[in-house]
């Protein structure tokens, strides 16, 4: 099987990068081959996606996976705006062929707060973006909340738990 992951952070040295990496860990101790697409590495431009989405492209490799895992901060109760360019931009097939939909964020703000505020991100993942994937496909949602608070335990404790997580999807 195979997963993409699309990481959405402009910093290698990010808290996100380090959760992309768990990610990536996880899913290859599950057996499945990683296929990692960064969108800032990338240099992913909203406006002209087309160069991304030809033959060879992310769109053929979406097309190739069942599972896809979104990797990305959570930015004034969002996403990054490069992530929701990319996703706007998918013809809408492109996720047909995906069954489980995975995405794994980090809030600064604390779970109540985005509770009030609605959890548009977890929202767009089980609900609209879903809705695009195989019919019958699960979402998951695996959110830090709090992270400008949290201490380095709390930080690492996490990380291990998306990498156990994942490890364990079949």
């Amino acid at each position: 099987m195979t997963a993409v992951v699309v990481h959405a952070h402009p910093s290698e040295a990010s808290y996100t990068a380090a959760l992309r990496d768990a990610v990536r860990r996880g899913l290859e101790v599950a057996g499945e081959t990683v296929d990692l697409i960064d969108l800032w590495a990338d240099e992913f431009d909203p406006r002209r996606p087309e160069p991304f989405f030809t033959a060879g492209g992310h769109v053929d490799r979406l097309r190739a996976a069942s599972t896809l895992v979104l990797v990305y901060p959570t930015w004034w109760s969002g996403q990054p705006a490069i992530l929701t360019g990319w996703l706007a931009a998918l013809p809408p097939d492109a996720l047909h062929g995906i069954t489980r939909l995975v995405a794994v964020t980090a809030h600064g703000s604390s779970k109540w707060v985005n509770l009030l505020e609605g959890e548009t991100g977890r929202r767009i993942v089980k609900h609209t973006l879903r809705r695009r994937c195989a019919p019958g496909a699960r979402a998951e949602w695996h959110a830090f909340y709090g992270i400008d608070r949290a201490d380095e335990a709390r930080r690492a404790a996490f990380i291990t738990e998306v990498e156990r997580t994942l490890s364990r999807m079949r």
